[in-house]
């Protein structure tokens, strides 16, 4: 019979769950992120896993969790957090779709039929734009990203679309990112969008990245080619200047 993991700190959400899906699959009941991951590390045959966003209190918290599970775990990962803003958050963290609660046992046995596919190339939430990046530093995952992005809109207007991106100016953004989104209490740092005209639409604050949006406005496999650009240099462990990242990153 196949696992489901339910990380979710709702008790009559996982007791509904557990009667309506009882001697279908075997339903495990996780109410605190400290309990997911000792599932989860005694369990590596799971077959699917639902992520509730707050888990417990009112703050978004699984992130780290679903990072974690996604260095290993390739199967169906549902995020079904109440509030779509979440929901979101949780798909750029890793999930492969989303599930209002109380579809919740109609998309777990959908997985289970294949009526389900988690990695249609439509769902914009597939594994394979997720790009580790643990062992970087943030503003020279920023430079990469930045020197492989194409101009985005009327980005041609800005007039420093045409210039390379500095570590230092880089370390400076992830700053001013990060300042204002801890006074707005946001949980989901370091998520920039367009800089100086060119598409990054990427949020770096995690050990892993979600890419999607980066490969729908510069290619599907741009952001690889970038970290792999970066891994590759150890000139970029220091800063550079301007011309030498205009060289280093220079795209066929």
């Amino acid at each position: 019979m196949k696992k489901v993991l339910i990380v979710e700190d709702d008790i009559q959400t996982q007791n509904l769950l557990q009667k309506l899906l009882s001697g279908t699959v075997h339903i495990f009941s996780a109410f605190t992120i400290e309990e997911a991951e000792e599932f989860f590390k005694n369990n590596p045959d799971i077959d699917i896993v639902t992520m509730d966003g707050c888990v417990p209190g009112e703050n978004i918290n699984t992130i780290p969790l679903i990072q974690l599970m996604r260095r290993s775990f390739k199967g169906p990962m549902v995020a079904c957090s109440g509030n779509s803003d979440y929901q979101s958050i949780l798909l750029d963290s890793g999930c492969n779709l989303k599930s209002e609660k109380k579809d919740l046992p109609k998309t777990i046995l959908g997985l289970l039929d294949g009526s389900i596919d988690p990695n249609d190339p439509k769902n914009p939430y597939d594994p394979m734009y997720l790009i580790d990046i643990s062992e970087l530093d943030k503003a020279e995952v920023l430079v990469a990203l930045y020197e492989y992005a194409d101009l985005y809109g009327n980005g041609f207007t800005n007039p420093r679309s045409n210039k390379s991106l500095s570590i230092k100016e880089a370390k400076k953004l992830i700053k001013q990112k990060l300042d204002w989104f801890k006074r707005s209490l946001s949980s989901c740092p370091w998520q920039f969008d367009v800089v100086n005209g060119r598409a990054i639409k990427t949020d770096i604050s995690g050990d892993i990245i979600n890419t999607w949006l980066y490969a729908r406005e510069n290619g599907c496999e741009t952001a690889q080619l970038a970290i792999n650009k970066l891994r590759e240099s150890p000139l970029l462990i220091v800063p550079q200047t301007k011309t030498l990242f205009q060289r280093l990153f220079k795209r066929s």
